[in-house]
């Protein structure tokens, strides 16, 4: 019934990434469909980073959000589910949007918000995806 699941995560919250796999993996059920992962880098949006954070060292930090990634996922998900892992930089609502049109999920998986009280609310990038989105979205709240 459902072949590729889309997980939009925020390495800096590792936590939930629990909640955001079990819904994913419920879809798939016991079916040979795959979980895909994208974690966007929103750190270089505003040009904060940019003094510190050259083009080697901005190749670096990627490669390490990927493997951080890939090893995080290989804890919570069967090696026959995973899809592929993505560690993209920009805006995260363009990005998932990007991503959605290159593999056509059935769902995107992501969570409400940022922990804190806006956790009752649903954050900008979350209320771009759900509103651009062609795919489903199912919004996990903590």
């Amino acid at each position: 019934m459902y072949e590729h699941i889309l997980i939009a995560f925020d390495l800096g919250y590792e936590e939930q990434l629990p909640l955001l796999i079990a819904p994913a993996r419920r879809l798939l059920g016991k079916r040979r469909g795959k979980i895909h992962f994208l974690y966007v880098d929103e750190s270089q949006v505003h040009h904060a980073t940019y003094p510190i954070l050259d083009e080697e060292n901005a190749k670096r930090q990627q490669t390490i959000a990927l493997y951080r990634l890939k090893s995080l996922i290989s804890q919570y998900v069967p090696e026959q589910q995973q899809g592929e892992c993505m560690v993209k930089h920009g805006h995260a609502d363009e990005r998932i949007l990007e991503i959605e049109k290159k593999i056509k999920p059935d769902f995107i998986v992501m969570m409400a918000g940022k922990p804190g009280l806006g956790q009752y609310f649903m954050g900008a990038n979350t209320n771009k995806v759900v509103r651009h989105a062609k795919s489903s979205v199912i919004i996990i709240r903590p």
